[in-house]
């Protein structure tokens, strides 16, 4: 028997995979190309965006100060 902490894996990889393939849907509609010739540097491209996205978050809005970071800094 197999837990949730072991099923929840499986699911979110079938889920990304769904949702990459919708997506790959979707931008064939839209550019007209359902062979995929000139959508897949588009949907290679998405990822290394949101990488993008999700780095400066983390570095300039939400910066993670620990607490020696703050201890060094004479902060609470």
């Amino acid at each position: 028997m197999s837990s949730i902490t072991g099923s929840c894996p499986n699911l979110f990889i079938i889920c990304g995979l769904v949702l990459s393939y919708l997506f790959a849907f979707v931008l064939g509609i839209i550019t007209s190309d359902m062979t995929g010739a000139s959508s897949w540097q588009i949907i290679f491209l998405l990822p290394i965006l949101l990488i993008v996205l999700q780095t400066h978050l983390l570095w300039k809005v939400f910066p993670y100060e620990t607490p020696k970071y703050l201890a060094q800094n004479d902060q609470e």
